[in-house]
């Protein structure tokens, strides 16, 4: 049985550029992960490939769609317009909301309720969310702020 999983997730970087990087030596921890571990050269986005789409993907396995009628998360894009709601809303993630909360992190109450994330695949209280925005389900949630 598996006793520990990192779902490490590096976002918008050609697997061209990433993968010669790997062989030259200059990511010589992410190569022990890769040696180690299970990893994929020929993996496909979903459409649109952006990053809050394709991450929460990922995070449920689950593609972007109208989560009211069929099997997906409901993360169409950056910003979108919530039609079954009266009035519609519209959702910018890049933003603060009305209660002062960063739109990023709303990410978890929009998902959809017919999609779990890996967090609440994994259960038994045992899960850490590190930066990821989508943490739904996990025990811990931690934010890092890497200052430049």
């Amino acid at each position: 049985s598996i006793k520990h999983v990192i779902f490490c997730i590096i976002d918008d970087v050609r697997s061209k550029h990433f993968y010669d990087l790997i062989e030259r030596g200059s990511l010589p921890n992410l190569k022990k992960l890769i040696k180690s571990g299970v990893y994929s050269k020929n993996c496909i986005t979903d459409f649109p490939s952006l990053t809050y789409p394709t991450q929460v993907s990922m995070m449920t396995g689950t593609y972007t769609g109208n989560y009211l009628e069929e099997l997906c998360h409901g993360v169409p894009s950056f910003h979108w317009m919530g039609r079954n709601q009266v009035p519609p809303f519209l959702r910018s993630y890049n933003s603060i909301g009305s209660d002062e909360r960063i739109q990023i992190y709303k990410l978890n109450d929009d998902l959809g309720n017919n999609c779990k994330t890996l967090f609440e695949m994994a259960g038994e209280g045992n899960t850490v969310s590190i930066s990821q925005f989508i943490s739904r389900g996990a025990s811990l949630y931690l934010k890092i702020r890497i200052k430049g």
